[in-house]
């Protein structure tokens, strides 16, 4: 069965007073390079249309967000070799849950939406909170019973970058209408 998401509520959360400084122990900014040195990656994947942007997917066994947490995966977003997002997937809610509480402690209230399918029954959550320069999101699909924490605080010419596509990509869906 195919699932579209609808989502009530307001868009964004209220600015959180003090914006995270990085993901897991690791400063935004960090070196993609460095970090490859250290052997910290399981892979790395080059974005072909815009090789400034890479993805890496971290070696569980070197960063353990939660003790005692069982199927976990984390993604690291870099651009020009500098770290600017992570992303950790969680299949327990229960891990979601503690991770998503310690988040809440720290920076406070998120917003808070509900994840729907087509037909307008829960499915899930969405927690959002908003940074000046960046968010952190977390939600969890129940059905799929996989959860994700993403943080993103893109540096200005990423975002400026990121506008730019959105821009190009809306006016090609424009020439086709």
């Amino acid at each position: 069965m195919v699932l579209g998401l609808l989502v009530s509520g307001l868009p964004f959360s209220v600015l959180a007073a003090d914006m995270p400084d990085g993901f897991i122990g690791l400063k935004w900014g960090h070196s993609l390079d460095k970090m490859r040195d250290e052997g910290l990656f399981d892979r790395v994947i080059i974005n072909d249309k815009n090789p400034d942007k890479q993805v890496a997917w971290v070696s569980t066994k070197r960063f353990n967000p939660l003790p005692n947490l069982k199927e976990y995966g984390i993604i690291l977003y870099f651009y020009k070799d500098k770290l600017y997002a992570g992303s950790i997937m969680i299949k327990e809610y229960r891990d979601w849950n503690l991770l998503t509480e310690a988040i809440i402690e720290k920076y406070g209230t998120p917003f808070s939406k509900e994840m729907k399918n087509v037909n307008g029954n829960k499915i899930g959550i969405i927690l959002d909170w908003s940074f000046k320069n960046g968010i952190i999101s977390a939600t969890y699909n129940q059905p799929k019973e996989e959860g994700s924490i993403y943080y993103s605080f893109p540096p200005k010419e990423l975002r400026d970058d990121l506008l730019k596509e959105r821009r190009e990509e809306r006016n090609k869906v424009r020439e086709k209408l």
